[in-house]
């Protein structure tokens, strides 16, 4: 929306001059900022949808219950594909954040830090996560089996996870905490947390048994 102006003709016959109205506002940061708060509903809502009534709930749902309209939907994701998409990048994202920080968790506590972490991610957008394992890229999957490996080798020379443990016992650990997620109950990120207090229970050395 344009800056209104008011046109003044002047009473000599001097030609016209603009000037501008003093209840003139530039819309456009605000329509800016509506958009952007539009675009979050959406987003907040479709994890919301997703998690109660799964992945094959419709859009017209996702933008009614965020009070909105259709149009205002598609404006920000063309199809419903386009929405998924945006939302398992966003737990890649998610993901390769904890990854970051648990490569900085001191005494080898690394590994720990970013299985909970996932799972917290994983049980926050357990709708998704049927779409996140197929359609998540092969090179993220192979940075994914990395970052673990380096973990893992940093636990045990800080002597906090049994020599004897593997990257495939991890990774199917990891792995489990889907099962987990998408188990009946009230609280699925507790239960995740409550399944990897047993696991790394078992993964830890007898001398730092806790």
């Amino acid at each position: 929306m344009l800056r209104r102006t008011t046109v003044i003709s002047t009473a000599t016959g001097g030609g016209n001059q603009n000037t501008g109205d003093s209840t003139a506002t530039d819309a456009g940061p605000r329509l800016r900022r509506d958009a952007a708060a539009n675009r979050q509903r959406l987003i907040t809502t479709a994890i919301e949808v997703f998690n109660d009534e799964g992945i094959e709930a419709g859009v017209e749902h996702i933008a009614q219950r965020a009070g909105l309209g259709i149009g205002t939907l598609y404006r920000h994701f063309p199809t419903k594909q386009a929405l998924i998409e945006y939302l398992i990048h966003e737990i890649l994202a998610d993901m390769a954040g904890a990854a970051e920080t648990a490569r900085n968790a001191p005494g080898g506590h690394g590994l720990e830090r970013y299985a909970r972490a996932v799972a917290n991610t994983m049980a926050a957008h357990r709708g998704c996560l049927a779409r996140l394992w197929e359609r998540a890229p092969a090179p993220e999957q192979e940075k994914m089996r990395h970052t673990v490996a380096d973990l893992l080798r940093d636990a045990q020379t800080a002597g906090v996870i049994r020599d004897d443990v593997t990257l495939t016992d991890v990774l199917m650990t990891l792995r489990s905490v889907r099962g987990v997620v998408e188990a009946p109950g009230d609280n699925p990120a507790q239960a995740c947390q409550r399944h990897l207090d047993f696991i790394f229970a078992g993964m830890r050395p007898a001398s730092v048994q806790r």
